[in-house]
């Protein structure tokens, strides 16, 4: 900031909002000379930056049926100390982002610290919807991403691209991320008994619409067993220490006994060649079985 005063008591202030200058007039002195004004510049405070704008991740499984989801995150940059009070994210089928090839625009608030990380998202689903602020965008497409942070003065930073030569998505385009081209398995599955007892057969359950069902989406929605290119693992007791071990790779509704009391955590994973596996998990308890019962006469 520049300050040069010259003359007496100022009474009003008149600003130059083009030049960032603002005069003051002195009272009771004539305005020829230069000594009767103080001229003050003012300097803009800077605005907010980006950088380190890159994916942050994607998943594909246990969302929801038919879902996915992609990570965004950006280093929230400001000179001034402000932080970050919104965020303006658009996705793009095209890198022009005219409004004819966006398929997301939305603005968020979200507070960030200077020199932390921002972040949001968009769903991978089957059916977009074609609201912007849906955050939605579909299967078997090519997408760019850029993004502008508002600080808490107001000040919006330029619009950054999304660029990472490490191409960690592998599509061969550093300015763009790719989703595959249909869901990934959704693995869902339950047990029956409910309360199932030592050396009792229990079964798990993945084809019933009112219990569980594991679908799969080559070619269209349709139960996995019924899939002939997708396969099973099933691992009925399962510990991370040893990690996924499979113990079965039977197509359908498994079954399996238990011979001691304990708890127990069972797998299945469904791997589809084309994109990739899920594996989801339910937990269980084995209970000793009540020990029966035998009529005797009365004494």
């Amino acid at each position: 900031m520049i300050f040069d005063y010259h003359g007496t008591k100022p009474s009003s202030d008149v600003v130059d909002t083009l030049t960032g200058r603002a005069f003051i007039q002195i009272s009771g002195s004539p305005i020829l000379s230069h000594t009767n004004w103080a001229q003050i510049t003012i300097e803009k405070s800077a605005a907010p930056a980006l950088s380190s704008v890159l994916l942050s991740g994607w998943g594909y499984c246990n969302i929801q049926p038919g879902a996915g989801q992609v990570g965004f995150q950006w280093k929230y940059d400001e000179a001034n100390g402000e932080k970050q009070s919104q965020y303006h994210l658009q996705v793009a089928t095209n890198p022009s982002f005219n409004p004819g090839v966006l398929v997301v625009k939305t603005i968020q608030n979200q507070t960030i610290e200077p020199g932390k990380f921002g972040s949001a998202g968009v769903n991978v689903v089957l059916n977009p919807t074609p609201n912007l602020s849906d955050l939605d965008v579909g299967y078997g497409s090519h997408y760019y991403w850029r993004v502008q942070v508002k600080d808490e003065s107001g000040d919006w930073s330029d619009w950054v691209k999304y660029e990472d030569t490490n191409d960690p998505d592998g599509d061969g385009n550093p300015k763009t991320f790719t989703t595959p081209s249909h869901p990934y398995p959704w693995v869902d599955f339950a047990f029956r008994p409910l309360l199932p007892t030592a050396k009792e057969v229990v079964q798990f359950v993945q084809d019933d619409p009112g219990l569980a069902e594991s679908l799969c989406y080559s070619g269209g929605v349709h139960l996995c067993q019924d899939d002939p290119h997708t396969t099973y693992g099933w691992d009925f007791s399962y510990n991370p220490a040893d990690g996924f071990i499979v113990e079965s790779t039977y197509k359908g509704n498994a079954t399996t006994t238990y011979n001691a009391a304990d708890s127990y955590k069972v797998g299945l994973r469904i791997t589809d060649p084309t994109i990739g596996s899920c594996t989801d998990f339910r937990s269980l308890s084995i209970t000793i079985p009540l020990p029966g019962w035998k009529e005797i006469p009365p004494f």
